[in-house]
């Protein structure tokens, strides 16, 4: 695909993000349903609310530099002015696994979904709902974390590539890390296609990479009603097969 050669950049290391877009309250997406996965170290991935009590992000954001699963101890949710939600259990694709060669591959698997250890209230956020694919030039939308209680932004971007489960998609600029929800365009739609795992910017502004959001959803679920479920001392995140390290995400400090 005409789009190989920059996903080997976002590999290399990963560049400085852009300015903001236009604020959340000018587009059809609620804001509301967005948050940050706040972690002890004191970075944070932005996640997407796709169930009361299920949060949709990068996998990146439950791994230490190593690539080891961080400890869930250390995670929490938050929305808005909303106090933090603990998170009870976390699973990332066993396909979420190799190195360099392998990274175009390991894209489509590259969420992470979480259960959280209560549930958001629907009088706070109403989940965002999974929505079709988009094709190769339709247009979307890339929300930005919306920060303590502070209003996010969303760019108006439009998608360059698709491999199976996965978007390759160009911004004229976008300010974001890990994890951000990308929105259907479409007027009414209001729907969740992709979420951001990694970015390169060429000349032509910023390229974002990530999973497709049904996709993710459908597998992920999956692996969370089968995974062992942990007790009061095991709360790591759950692989379900090989190993983490493949995709680079990028955190915000």
């Amino acid at each position: 695909m005409r789009w190989r050669g920059l996903f080997l950049s976002i590999v290399m290391g990963l560049v400085a993000v852009a300015a903001p877009g236009r604020a959340l309250a000018d587009t059809p997406v609620g804001e509301a349903a967005i948050g940050r996965l706040e972690r002890s170290d004191g970075r944070y991935c932005t996640a997407a609310l796709v169930a009361g009590d299920l949060v949709l992000t990068a996998a990146r954001c439950l791994l230490d530099d190593s690539g080891a699963p961080v400890d869930l101890e250390g995670l929490a949710f938050r929305m808005g002015q909303e106090g933090p939600v603990g998170v009870h259990r976390a699973v990332i694709s066993p396909d979420h696994a190799g190195g360099l060669g392998e990274a175009l591959y390991h894209l489509r698997s590259s969420a992470a979904l979480l259960r959280l250890d209560c549930p958001i209230s629907p009088e706070i956020a109403l989940p965002l709902a999974p929505g079709r694919a988009v094709a190769p030039g339709g247009k979307v939308l890339v929300l930005s974390d919306p920060g303590h209680g502070t209003a996010g932004s969303a760019s108006p971007c439009v998608v360059l590539d698709r491999a199976p489960g996965a978007y390759a998609i160009r911004c004229t600029d976008w300010r974001g890390v890990a994890g951000a929800p990308v929105m259907d365009a479409a007027p009414g739609r209001q729907r969740l296609i992709g979420i951001v795992s990694g970015m390169v910017r060429d000349e032509d502004g910023v390229v974002i990479y990530g999973a497709e959001a049904s996709a993710a959803l459908a597998e992920l679920r999956a692996i969370l009603r089968v995974a062992p479920v942990p007790d009061a001392t095991d709360r790591q995140v759950a692989f379900s097969g090989a190993g983490a390290g493949g995709i680079l995400g990028f955190f915000r400090r």
